[in-house]
């Protein structure tokens, strides 16, 4: 996880210094996941969006090394939504059918409200999967907190299946919410330090 908690300064600044390889995986699994999920909101399909987002990555590398990120204008964000707008709206013009309809739904979708929410959506699953393979926690121990929270499994059903009682459910579920929320609260302080 430690690379996970890399800032969003150090990493521009390792990108701008031509760090290649980690700095760009890094940027890759932090950014594009949300990227994506942006681009799906704005009307894009799965492939589309992916081409977007992946885009959209490219665009911001470049434009890092030529100085062209500078955050005195605004934030990561805005500058990364600000790019993303213009690759989906190249990958919609260039689709004959349906332009105005589109067009007219890529307009209507609040960026800033749909990067919040797919990025608080990929913090949770990166958070997840940072507990599966960082912690000690028993795997029947996260099973209980998938069912339970995420597919809203009642808790009696939950105990038939880990082999738990429900009052070890209730608990399993409480300890993993709260290591999950410290290490959201870990994650999001170092992606949004760019924010500032």
């Amino acid at each position: 996880m430690s690379i996970l908690l890399t800032t969003t300064t150090q990493l521009l600044a390792s990108l701008r210094s031509g760090e290649n390889e980690p700095a760009w995986s890094l940027l890759v699994a932090r950014y594009e996941p949300v990227l994506v999920g942006v681009a799906r909101r704005m009307g894009l399909g799965e492939a589309d969006a992916a081409d977007a987002a992946q885009q959209t990555l490219v665009d911001m590398v470049r434009e890092v090394r030529g100085g062209g990120f500078d955050r005195q204008r605004g934030g990561l964000r805005r500058w990364a939504l600000g790019i993303l707008r213009h690759r989906v709206v190249d990958i919609v013009r260039a689709r004959p059918a349906a332009i105005d309809v589109r067009e007219r739904r890529i307009i209507d979708v609040d960026l800033e409200e749909s990067w919040e929410a797919e990025f608080e959506r990929h913090l949770a699953v990166t958070a997840l999967e940072s507990l599966r393979t960082s912690t000690r926690f028993n795997p029947n121990t996260l099973l209980a907190f998938e069912l339970t929270v995420i597919r809203e499994v009642p808790p009696q059903a939950v105990a038939i299946e880990c082999g738990m009682s429900t009052d070890e459910v209730y608990v399993a579920r409480s300890r993993v919410a709260r290591k999950l929320r410290d290490t959201m609260a870990d994650l999001r302080k170092a992606c949004l330090d760019a924010e500032q």
